[in-house]
């Protein structure tokens, strides 16, 4: 089941799944329905996910972990991952990108 969806700045959609399964699409015209990212980055639910369109970047959390994803190359930021001490539920970037709420 689909858990969320966000927009990017591009004509691109993240899509994140009950199953931790993660997925980045495209929209535009040419290209609609080509895949641009797909992984399987947790073993349980995404619980949220959020686009910084600042930075061209987004934030998915499920576990205890938040793990971003480079949305101009659609590439894993596997060195910013936060670990946290409790299950994360929500994330949030403010408008200019500079602080993400966990």
């Amino acid at each position: 089941d689909v858990s969320s969806h966000r927009w990017t700045a591009e004509d691109e959609v993240l899509i994140v799944f009950s199953t931790g399964m993660v997925i980045g699409l495209s929209t535009a015209e040419k290209t609609q329905g080509k895949e641009l990212f797909k992984q399987q980055m947790f073993r349980t639910a995404v619980t949220c996910a959020e686009v910084c369109p600042v930075y061209e970047k987004a934030a998915v959390c499920g576990e205890n972990t938040v793990k971003f994803i480079d949305t101009k190359d659609w590439k894993e930021l596997t060195e910013e991952a936060i670990q946290l001490p409790n299950n994360c539920h929500r994330v949030k970037w403010t408008d200019d990108g500079n602080v993400l709420s966990v």
